[in-house]
């Protein structure tokens, strides 16, 4: 195996792990068409705030045992759903659709920095499981970031009008 980030999933095998945590949720992670309402009178985003909040109020005790996130700490977060019975697969952008939710519980409860790729290297899998849910796996990566590449302009002659006497 080679130390090249993965081009598809952006997985660096060089970074450090400074920490790992995981949090079992005994909820089903929704699909994206699940957080969607389709109300003719703009009540958009109920779904989405309702499973947020929920999500927040599950993870509030799991996460106090983990320290919070600093301003030079990337984090890499594993996103599993487990399903169960007669479910099947979500394909990717319904599955990493309904996990936003999550990623912005993470956010607000000082887990990640940003969920911006900068801070945060998310994946996402799915799993058959014996019950439904989802795990959250959280790991601290140390990492140097590289110096942002300094742009230098092009040095133009200016020419001094003349005056035309």
């Amino acid at each position: 195996m080679s130390n090249i980030p993965c081009g598809k999933c952006k997985y660096d095998p060089t970074l450090a792990i400074l920490g790992s945590w995981m949090l079992e949720l005994p909820m089903e992670a929704k699909s994206k068409n699940d957080l969607k309402d389709n109300s003719r009178f703009g009540h958009g985003g109920r779904k989405y705030r309702a499973f947020r909040d929920k999500c927040e109020r599950l993870m509030l005790p799991l996460v106090r045992s983990i320290p919070t996130c600093g301003d030079t700490e990337k984090r890499r977060v594993f996103f599993t759903r487990l399903y169960c019975g007669r479910s099947r697969d979500y394909d990717d952008d319904n599955l990493i659709a309904g996990f936003k939710p999550v990623r912005d519980c993470l956010k607000t409860l000082n887990m990640i920095h940003d969920d911006s790729p900068r801070w945060l290297e998310a994946h996402y899998d799915q799993k058959k499981a014996e019950y439904a849910g989802m795990v959250i796996t959280i790991e601290s990566v140390a990492w140097n970031e590289p110096e942002p590449v300094k742009r230098t302009r092009p040095v133009r002659s200016r020419s001094t009008p003349t005056s035309g006497s």
